[in-house]
């Protein structure tokens, strides 16, 4: 892929731009699904950087190795790909890196070429790109564009950016623990009433040095969620201590 981000790179500096492409995302659980929809043109490659803001990602899912399907869309195309006679005849690994950490870089191309009988025609403007596993359920999801792997490259040579690309996980409904209904409690809203104040270094006082388990553990006064309330929360708290703004939702239960 970095020989085609290379040719295209050049046939930029006279190509008309377009406007920026829009990444979707999208979850299930613990399944994230990126995708991205783009009415003005056709994308030829992505470099995109996927980042979490708790947990690490633990495994890439999707479009990396069936080469029966490459006419359908876009793929991770590793370094070791081999193409011989303008088709795939080894796939290679995927080209991810950062498994294991909160932060991948994905490249991702397609091989449509008007000589390739198997693959003629451009992927549909509109589509899932990728999935991902992330190991904690509680998280927000944020892709950006990686300009040193090429972001994102149109048919034409032009990289004309992305917008979007932002999703939350959650498995944990109606609880504190929800960044949705309750978005400052990991910066110290242990009530979930919008601010950070008095009452809320209350619920921690009565908390802590508590483990989950423990009689008086409170996991909305727990707030980099590590099942102990301790001096990390602490610190946690006073950092923000008399901020507002946040959604209040008052909801006091706890995961399961």
């Amino acid at each position: 892929m970095k020989k085609v981000i290379v040719v295209l790179a050049v046939i930029a500096l006279v190509a008309p731009a377009y406007a920026a492409v829009t990444i979707t995302c999208s979850s299930v659980g613990q399944i994230v699904t990126v995708g991205f929809t783009n009415p003005s043109g056709k994308v030829r490659a992505f470099g995109l950087e996927v980042a979490v803001n708790r947990g690490v990602i633990t495994d890439i899912m999707g479009r990396t190795t069936d080469v029966n399907e490459l006419d359908v869309g876009y793929w991770v195309h590793p370094g070791s790909i081999v193409i011989a006679g303008n088709q795939v005849t080894n796939e290679g690994k995927a080209c991810v890196s950062g498994l294991g950490t909160n932060q991948i870089i994905i490249e991702e191309a397609s091989l449509y070429a008007a000589i390739d009988p198997l693959h003629p025609t451009p992927p549909a403007q509109t589509q899932n790109l990728f999935k991902f596993k992330v190991s904690k359920n509680d998280c927000t999801v944020t892709v950006t564009q990686n300009a040193i792997r090429g972001g994102v490259v149109m048919e034409d040579g032009t990289t004309p950016g992305i917008t979007g690309g932002t999703c939350v996980i959650s498995m944990y409904p109606n609880t504190c623990w929800n960044d949705v209904s309750c978005p400052g409690q990991s910066l110290g809203d242990a009530t979930c009433d919008g601010s950070i104040n008095i009452l809320d270094l209350n619920k921690l006082k009565l908390s802590m040095f508590k483990n989950k388990g423990q009689v008086g553990y409170n996991c909305c006064a727990d707030f980099n969620r590590t099942n102990s309330v301790n001096i990390l929360d602490l610190n946690q708290l006073k950092q923000k201590m008399f901020t507002s703004g946040y959604t209040g939702t008052l909801q006091q239960s706890c995961p399961p």
